[in-house]
C-alpha cells in the first residue's frame, strides 16, 4: 500500500494520497487549504499515479478547499464517506467497489 501525506498549511489538515502501489490508481483524501493542488499533483507525478476520485471525510473548508482544482484538473469525481456509507448500507457493497479501485 502506498500512502503519501501532505499537511495543508492552514490548520495543518492532512491530505492523503492512497494507492495500492506505485503507478496504480489512487484516491485523494481531504485536500485542504489554501490551494494545495500543485503539491498534490507533484506527489501524483512522483509516484506515477492515476487519480480516480477525491474523497472527503466531512465538509469543512480545511478538508475541502482544494477539491475543485484537483477534481477538475484530473476529470475525476468527488465522493464523501457519508455518501459511501449510505450507499453501502443500502446495497451491502464494499468501499473498493464504490471507488472503482481493484
Amino acid at each position: 500500500m502506498l500512502i503519501r501525506v501532505h499537511p495543508a498549511p492552514m490548520y495543518a489538515t492532512n491530505c492523503w494520497v492512497l494507492a495500492a502501489e506505485k503507478g496504480s490508481e489512487c484516491i485523494i483524501v481531504d485536500p485542504g487549504m489554501p490551494d494545495i493542488s500543485a503539491e498534490i499533483e507533484m506527489i501524483i507525478e512522483e509516484e506515477g499515479l492515476k487519480p480516480v476520485a477525491v474523497l472527503i471525510t466531512h465538509g469543512h473548508l480545511d478538508h475541502t478547499f482544494s477539491v475543485i482544482p484537483l477534481a477538475d484538473g484530473y476529470g475525476i469525481r468527488l465522493t464523501s464517506i457519508a455518501k459511501i456509507a449510505k450507499r453501502c448500507s443500502i446495497q451491502n457493497c464494499s468501499l473498493e467497489k464504490n471507488l472503482h479501485l481493484r
